[in-house]
């Protein structure tokens, strides 16, 4: 199951990198000012978002309606151009969700130092909100909630997750490697993917790490049973 093959058609990518960079510049930092003031009303805007948004809705044919759809492209190229972005935008959303965590995991260090060392993980539940995951011997109920609600309102970390569980349902099932044969959606993504650990490795090691986790945990369709007397 190896679906970094999609990265050898990356050559594509370059035809439209112009927009790509255009929007890039509209995430430009914002200009100095009240840092703690900035970090409570992005925290606010995120909790905000992610409550009226649903988790991820299938959609038979996303190429044809997503915002780089191209209408001089056939419906062929529009998917390959659609599986491409997509793969590659997981990459991306993967690698600013680890950065955000390293960002997370030292403000426990200065405002919880007692809980700093408990080793935690994290998901996404139902409602695309961050889940804390993590042993009860570690972590008290008390701490769990703390940790909690400093995730889901801290610098946009839990939309940066959602728009990588989108990304990776969309992958499971547009990406041949998995299309119909496996099942991940909004309600199972909690017991299947489980950050934490797994953003705590290097770059180069990130993707294939999340991805290994993924064909290990995600669940397989039933197989449908053909009628031979048909």
């Amino acid at each position: 199951m190896n679906i970094n093959s999609a990265v050898s058609v990356s050559s594509i990518y370059s035809a439209h990198n112009k927009k790509n960079d255009a929007e890039k510049s509209a995430l430009a930092p914002a200009k100095p000012g009240d840092v703690k003031a900035l970090n409570a009303a992005q925290g606010a805007e995120a909790l905000t978002v992610a409550e009226k948004i649903s988790h991820y809705e299938y959609e038979e044919k996303p190429w044809m309606t997503y915002d780089r759809y191209d209408p001089s492209l056939d419906e062929y190229d529009n998917k390959s151009f659609y599986t491409l972005h997509t793969y590659l935008d997981s990459i991306g959303h993967l690698r600013e969700l680890t950065r955000k965590f390293e960002q997370f995991t030292d403000h426990v260090k200065d405002l919880r130092p007692d809980i700093a060392s408990s080793e935690f993980s994290f998901t996404l539940d139902e409602n695309a909100k961050i889940k804390i995951l993590a042993s009860p011997l570690q972590l008290s109920e008390s701490d769990m909630t703390w940790l909690t609600e400093e995730i889901n309102s801290f610098e946009g970390l839990r939309t940066t997750a959602h728009a990588h569980s989108k990304a990776i349902m969309a992958i499971v099932d547009h990406f041949e490697p998995f299309k119909g044969k496996y099942n991940l959606n909004r309600h199972n993504f909690q017991t299947t993917v489980h950050y934490g650990n797994n953003l705590r490795v290097s770059w180069l090691e990130l993707q294939g790490k999340f991805m290994e986790q993924l064909a290990h945990s995600i669940e397989k369709k039933p197989q449908t049973l053909l009628d031979t007397y048909a």
